[in-house]
């Protein structure tokens, strides 16, 4: 089995994901959720997006299906696959408001589902207000 955590907007290519699974034989678990925010250009749809709807997006990608084209969601195809891993990515500029919008809705993910979710830090990554952020919002431990 393989993790791809590639998540929404960072060139995730899920058809691509389905041949090489398709051609090998091995399981792939895809990714949903946010990178760091470097990765996305400052007129992506998740700055213009609630908390609530980012929620409702990437728990569709978990309960539903996942998008194909991710430059917007409502206008996406979608593929009968499932995400298997929730991410979020956050880079030294820690938790601006962007990331804390993203945190919301990954902590309602978290606690509503029971799911767990991949936290990618780097250098410079103020994780101390991160784990503040989690136990202040009442992140299941278990499931960060």
């Amino acid at each position: 089995m393989l993790i791809d955590s590639s998540p929404i907007g960072v060139g995730r290519d899920i058809n691509k994901l389905i041949q090489v699974s398709q051609l090998s034989s091995v399981p792939i678990i895809v990714s949903t959720g946010f990178h760091k925010l470097s990765y996305y250009q400052p007129n992506y749809w998740l700055y213009q997006s609630t908390s609530g709807e980012l929620a409702k997006i990437i728990s569709d990608e978990i309960l539903k299906d996942l998008m194909l084209d991710d430059p917007y969601p409502y206008n996406s195809k979608k593929t009968v696959i499932k995400a298997g891993m929730l991410k979020i990515g956050i880079d030294s500029s820690g938790i601006t408001p962007t990331v804390d919008k993203l945190f919301t809705a990954i902590a309602d993910i978290i606690n509503r589902l029971g799911l767990v979710c991949m936290i990618h830090t780097e250098a410079g990554v103020p994780f101390n207000d991160v784990i503040n952020w989690i136990e202040k919002h009442s992140v299941r431990p278990e499931n960060s």
